[in-house]
């Protein structure tokens, strides 16, 4: 898909406008990012605005073998800069464009980052063709059937890994749910932090038991619910042992979540941190998320919320008891706590 996105631009210059800033649409100068069409994987501005840096330093690349993972020489006297500016014509805007800067001179240049994830990312195209939207606007991501391992670093202490199996495919919501869906469905706002694209909080279990019910009248079904424990646990794992993403490195939990170092005490518009594998959005706070499980035991009753909250702990050993956590009734709505839709297919 890439590729066929590439060859079309590169013979039908006047297919250039709606993607790229160069030298018959710019007027002589660079513009805001991200005011063109992105690419299949949702990159803005690769072709065109300004030429990007990148880590190689010039070589002439092989041309006996195919490039894998090609990187050229760390030391050098000539950087490399890709993708084309806003002075050039449609040719200097192919993938193909390549300039060559020597002796570390500054040209019209920028840059994008890398960020080095420690496993692969499902690609931007993939979850966005997947997904399912309804009718109030929330987005659902396909979740396979399987099974993942959970570390024992993210269960409370003491307590061995364990096994999340899902046996059968569903869909789960992409974000928490916001105040403006459930406004839309409850025609009422009981959260503590407004905000219209804010998660909904302090609603109580039987609370989204009536926003589920009503939301599947509105649409003549019956296929809304809350995740199971099992399903949430598997949907926020994403293939990988820790539900944060990260791995062990908890110093970069401010990356995927909202938590009590950089939340300010409250809860923030969904969907403004990284994703996990699958394009899930804040799996670990924010909002700690209802589940449908109720579990017995000596104390009694208990239903069940995960993730944590906008003031959970980045220390482990705290962190590790709040991803899960109960409320003894099933009508005191939860401090800090919201919920996300799980939908099953037909």
């Amino acid at each position: 898909m890439p590729m066929l996105f590439v060859y079309v631009l590169r013979r039908r210059s006047r297919a250039l406008d709606p993607y790229i800033w160069y030298g018959k649409n710019s007027n002589g100068t660079t513009h805001p990012v991200g005011q063109k069409k992105p690419n299949p994987y949702g990159l803005y501005d690769v072709y065109g605005n300004i030429g990007e840096y990148v880590q190689d330093w010039d070589i002439n690349l092989p041309t006996d073998r195919e490039i894998t993972d090609y990187r050229g020489p760390s030391p050098g006297v000539g950087g490399v800069a890709r993708g084309g500016h806003w002075f050039d014509e449609a040719t200097g805007c192919r993938s193909t464009s390549r300039t060559v800067f020597r002796n570390r001179t500054r040209g019209p240049n920028g840059f994008r980052v890398v960020f080095a994830m420690e496993e692969e990312l499902a690609p931007v195209a993939e979850v966005e063709s997947g997904m399912y939207t309804n009718s109030i606007g929330m987005k659902f991501v396909p979740i396979p059937a399987g099974s993942s391992l959970i570390s024992s670093s993210d269960l409370p202490s003491n307590q061995p890994e364990q096994t999340a199996t899902v046996s059968k495919p569903f869909y789960l919501g992409r974000y928490e749910v916001t105040q403006a869906q459930w406004t839309e469905v409850m025609e009422d706002n009981p959260s503590k932090f407004k905000g219209r694209d804010n998660p909904v909080e302090q609603v109580s279990w039987d609370d989204v038991q009536e926003f589920i019910a009503r939301l599947n009248a509105k649409e003549g079904h019956a296929r809304y619910r809350l995740p199971t424990e099992e399903e949430w646990a598997y949907a926020a794992l994403a293939g990988r042992k820790s539900f944060y993403g990260i791995g062990a490195d908890l110093e970069k939990l401010g990356y995927v979540a909202w938590y009590h170092t950089n939340s300010g005490g409250k809860t923030h518009p969904v969907g403004k941190k990284k994703p996990n594998a699958w394009g899930l959005y804040d799996m670990i706070g924010n909002v700690g998320e209802w589940v449908q499980n109720e579990e017995f035991e000596s104390k009694g009753r208990g239903f069940v919320y995960l993730g944590g909250s906008y003031d959970i702990s980045s220390d482990p050993d705290i962190l590790r008891n709040q991803i899960r956590s109960t409320y003894g009734s099933s009508n005191v709505p939860g401090s800090g706590v919201g919920f996300r839709l799980a939908f099953s297919p037909e």
